[in-house]
């Protein structure tokens, strides 16, 4: 029996720690990293639409990166909630910008033939 308190002292401590703080806090980042992203490469196509989208994309992932601390502390809690709504309404708007703006074909052309072109250096 004592073995088996302490085992399962040990996998809670140790489900808790990496599942919750590390695993969670790292894939909530990767999130908010590619939020980011998204919404940098949106502010840079130009249009009016897709500036508000990406400039919603940034909101979202800063929301993101401050509501991930939720599980350090309690003061961040606000944001968090807030994040929540954020989240699936930035992604949808997100999703349904790239099938009505999808880049242009000689955008794509120049982009495969740089991928493809020897190094020449």
């Amino acid at each position: 029996d004592a073995d088996r308190i302490a085992i399962s002292a040990t996998f809670a401590g140790l489900n808790s720690f990496l599942g919750n703080y590390v695993g969670e806090f790292l894939g909530e980042l990767s999130f908010s990293l590619f939020f980011l992203l998204s919404g940098l490469a949106m502010l840079a196509r130009g249009s009016l639409y897709l500036r508000w989208v990406g400039y919603l994309g940034i909101l979202t992932a800063v929301a993101g990166m401050i509501g991930m601390f939720r599980n350090v502390t309690g003061v961040v809690d606000p944001i968090a909630a807030v994040n929540n709504y954020l989240l699936p309404i930035w992604m949808i708007i997100f999703g349904v910008s790239l099938v009505r703006h999808p880049p242009s074909i000689p955008e794509v052309r120049s982009t495969a033939l740089s991928m493809n072109a020897p190094f020449s250096g």
